[in-house]
């Protein structure tokens, strides 16, 4: 509570709540009520300091169990990978690819296929991430302090000569904001604003689900941008791709 006091001290009034697959789904098929719970408390706790979330699915680096298993020699100009949130388990699905990365954190040969198995719904784990989704919303289908949903955050681009991996993106956000409204409709509540990134966290038109990947009209088409910061370009550079990605999307 201490914390969303604080910030709406500050002059805030809304903050990405970051929740997290592994934590809500650490066994396929079964919703860890408890975390659910966790995240209704914080929920609770930002409404009564009068600050607004938005659920945001993240993810870095597709998730935690992509970490260098200890002992394991890197080849010369690469280094282990540390694991950082997202997935489960058994979502990862790698075949045995490396874990050592040359760079970023997502350019580990494993992370690159356990974004491959998703897009093309390996396992049907996609339609898990689908129906915990549809839990999320069910749950929150009447708050009025969730301001929205982050469907997934910054979703990793596997193959730039893959174009048909945005496309693949647009199935994932479809079929996600199908179950998010169909769990609101159940539970009585209200059609909550839905967020959507784009690939590689840029607005570059090869990098964005088809501009008619779904009819709803509740939608924030929500692209990060490290301008000036992590990312060397100028804002004046980057401003205007945003805009004219944005007028995709009407």
């Amino acid at each position: 509570p201490e914390f969303f006091a604080a910030m709406a001290a500050q002059g805030f009034n809304v903050v990405r709540l970051l929740i997290h697959w592994s934590a809500l789904e650490p066994e396929r098929g079964s919703l860890d009520r408890a975390y659910l719970q966790r995240i209704r408390a914080a929920v609770d706790a930002a409404a009564a300091a009068g600050v607004y979330v938005v659920l945001d699915m993240h993810q870095d680096a597709w998730g935690k169990y992509i970490a260098t298993p200890e002992g394991t020699v890197c080849p010369p100009n690469s280094e282990p990978a540390i694991g950082w949130d997202g997935a489960p388990q058994w979502a990862t699905l790698t075949d045995g690819a490396s874990t050592c990365r040359n760079g970023s954190r997502e350019n580990a040969p494993a992370v690159v296929e356990a974004f491959r198995s998703f897009y093309t719904d390996r396992d049907g784990i996609m339609g898990r991430l689908v129906a915990t989704w549809a839990e999320v919303a069910r749950e929150f289908a009447g708050d009025t302090t969730v301001a929205g949903y982050d469907l997934l955050n910054e979703p990793f681009f596997v193959d730039i000569n893959r174009p048909q991996t945005a496309a693949e993106l647009g199935t994932f956000y479809a079929r996600a904001i199908a179950a998010i409204r169909a769990a609101e409709a159940e539970a009585g509540g209200f059609s909550h604003i839905v967020f959507f990134e784009p690939l590689v966290n840029f607005p570059l038109p090869s990098s964005q689900p088809p501009a008619d990947f779904s009819t709803d009209t509740n939608l924030v088409f929500a692209p990060h941008t490290y301008a000036e910061s992590f990312n060397p370009l100028l804002l004046s550079q980057v401003f205007p791709l945003m805009q004219r990605a944005a007028a995709r999307y009407g």
